[in-house]
């Protein structure tokens, strides 16, 4: 491959990555109902396969604060009921501006200058190159949002229901012949 096709496509993957990054899109109404509907489906799906990702997620959300926020049967249900609904209204246009105005919100928080790290593999000829544009992708995002440079100064803390752990005990029926059992305890980093 010539060097130039190689930059050529270097300087398409950074303003791919600066348009996602700096600029999210959340405007297209028709495009983001799609992709709910799409995403439900494949949530859908998916339900028999990802059973022991459920139950151990399930098993492990109430032994730490952070296993919580990463619970997936309960989003995947809550999202499958958002997209339901969403099919359901014959005017879902107010349902998909309140989550694009979220996702924007969200996203503002998110593509800050504290949370992001980059990590770069390549030729080391192309290095100066590469760092400079990462530079012009971090002053895009800095000048295109106002949250990028805001520090947050205190973390909020999470209510008390975590001080000890709470070891659940379900059974969830399906109408799959797999079961899966799933046993969570607090242990040794």
């Amino acid at each position: 491959m010539s060097i130039g096709f190689l930059e050529r496509n270097m300087d398409k993957a950074f303003d791919c990555l600066a348009e996602v990054l700096a600029t999210p899109n959340f405007d297209e109404p028709s495009q983001l109902s799609d992709l709910v509907k799409m995403e439900a489906i494949n949530k859908a799906n998916n339900i028999g396969t990802l059973g022991l990702q459920y139950a151990r997620s399930y098993a492990e959300s109430g032994i730490r604060a952070s296993a919580r926020s990463f619970e997936s049967l309960r989003s995947d249900v809550f999202f499958c009921q958002y997209a339901a609904e969403l099919l359901k209204t014959t005017r879902p246009l107010p349902i998909l501006t309140d989550a694009a105005l979220h996702m924007t919100e969200i996203a503002s928080y998110l593509f800050r200058e504290e949370n992001m790290e980059f990590a770069v593999h390549g030729n080391s000829r192309k290095f100066e190159l590469v760092k400079l544009k990462l530079e012009m992708l971090l002053n895009q995002i800095k000048n295109e949002n106002s949250r990028y440079s805001k520090k947050v100064p205190h973390l909020i803390g999470v209510p008390s229901e975590f001080d000890k752990a709470t070891y659940y005990k379900n059974f969830f029926k399906t109408p799959l012949t797999v079961n899966n059992c799933t046993e969570s305890m607090l242990g040794a980093p």
